[in-house]
């Protein structure tokens, strides 16, 4: 994470906040350090960009097992989701228990972390189902093709898709769904998507997003192949 003058307040906040027995005192702390989370979410998106758009994101490649991953998102994401009463499952439709990676575990989990806040954020109840598979290149292909996508390499793919059941994407914001600043909420920074494109990107993959079919919500998935 990269380190801003935000943090100070942050900090303070959270040190007061334990010191102060008065419940009115502590609100107004309470919504102090939202709003310099807010702003330092902020910060650090907008530094990122600049390293994206500059040529500089760097990636530090390791295998690692996606499955695991996944998981540790997910179970960062419960309280989140229980505070709107909502369900998060994980879905492995491989026939491997675990699948691994040759990516950047950092920032693949950042990833996973954006769209899943992103389900959680949009969604006022119900479920999310995060899930995982492996595919080969062929099937990659007609995906892609369908999304408007050209390159896929002759290799194994993985495909992680997370579905929730919230109110969609506005069809005003979908044709520059992953562009710079494409939100019509208040509570993001309209750069989440964009960095997590750029992100997978990176890694030889694709991202893509559909309203479901014939039911409420929305589907984001991407794509990594299995190897370097």
């Amino acid at each position: 994470m990269n380190s801003t003058p935000i943090q100070p307040i942050i900090v303070l906040t959270d040190i007061l906040s334990n010191r102060i027995k008065d419940n009115e005192q502590k609100k107004y702390l309470l919504s102090i350090k939202r709003n310099a989370d807010r702003l330092r979410t902020l910060a650090n998106d907008i530094l990122d960009v600049s390293k994206i758009d500059s040529g500089q994101l760097h990636l530090d490649k390791h295998p690692f097992n996606l499955n695991e991953v996944i998981l540790n998102v997910i179970y960062e994401s419960q309280d989140q989701g229980k505070a709107k009463e909502i369900k998060i499952n994980l879905v492995n439709k491989s026939e491997e228990k675990d699948l691994f990676v040759v990516a950047d575990k950092e920032q693949i989990s950042r990833v996973l972390f954006n769209l899943l806040s992103n389900a959680i954020k949009f969604t006022d109840k119900g479920d999310i189902t995060v899930t995982m598979e492996k595919t080969n290149s062929d099937r990659i292909k007609d995906i892609h093709e369908i999304q408007g996508m050209v390159h896929v390499d002759e290799i194994d793919y993985i495909i992680v898709k997370i579905r929730d059941s919230g109110i969609g994407i506005h069809a005003e914001i979908m044709p520059r769904l992953f562009s710079k600043f494409a939100s019509k909420s208040f509570q993001g920074t309209g750069l989440g998507l964009y960095i997590s494109k750029s992100i997978v990107e990176a890694h030889g993959g694709n991202i893509w997003a559909e309203n479901n079919k014939n039911e409420k919500g929305a589907t984001f998935s991407f794509s990594l192949p299995l190897r370097d």
